[in-house]
C-alpha cells in the first residue's frame, strides 16, 4: 500500500471510530441522565440509580433512562424493579432491540431460558445482525435440548 493509499485509510479508520465510539453524553436527555450513564459505566450502580429516578421525573417517557436504571438494578439483584424498568423501556419505545436482549438476561435468571427466548427472538427480529443475541438464543435453545434449532441458529 502506498503512503497516500495509507493516509487515507488511516483517516477513514479514524473517522470511522470516532463516529462508532459509544459516549455517556447524551445529548437531549439531561444532566441528571448523563451522570447516571457515566457512573454505570464505571459499575458505581448504587449511585447512579438517584441520577436516572431525577431523569425519569424530569422527562417520564425517556425511554433510555428506564432502560439503564434497569441495567443497574439487575446488577444490584433487584430483579423485580429492573423488570418494571426494563417493561417501562419497552412501553415507550418498542424498536429498541437491547431493551429486548437485557430483558431476556433477567427472564432467562428468574424463569428459565423458555422465557427468555421470547425476548430474544424479538430482539432479532428488530435486529436480526446482532451477534451476541444469535449466541445467547444458540445457548437458550441448547439448555432446552433443542440441538436442531440450535444448530440452525
Amino acid at each position: 500500500m502506498n503512503v497516500p493509499t495509507m493516509s487515507k485509510f488511516l483517516i477513514a479508520f479514524v473517522a470511522l471510530m470516532l463516529t462508532t465510539n459509544v459516549s455517556t453524553q447524551v445529548s437531549g436527555y439531561g444532566d441528571d441522565f448523563n451522570k447516571g450513564a457515566s457512573l454505570l459505566e464505571h459499575n458505581r450502580y448504587r449511585e447512579c440509580i438517584p441520577y436516572f429516578d431525577r431523569a425519569i421525573a424530569a422527562n417520564p417517557k425517556n425511554s433510555e433512562a428506564y432502560f439503564h436504571r434497569a441495567k443497574a438494578e439487575l446488577r444490584l439483584e433487584r430483579r423485580s424493579d429492573a423488570l418494571k424498568d426494563f417493561n417501562a423501556a419497552i412501553a415507550l419505545d418498542p424498536r429498541q432491540s437491547r431493551f429486548y436482549d437485557h430483558r431476556a438476561e433477567l427472564k432467562y435468571e428468574t424463569d428459565g431460558a423458555r422465557a427468555a427466548l421470547q425476548d430474544i427472538n424479538k430482539a432479532l427480529e428488530l435486529d436480526p445482525s446482532d451477534a451476541g443475541c444469535w449466541r445467547f438464543k444458540t445457548k437458550m435453545l441448547i439448555l432446552l435440548k433443542d440441538n436442531a434449532q440450535a444448530l440452525a441458529s
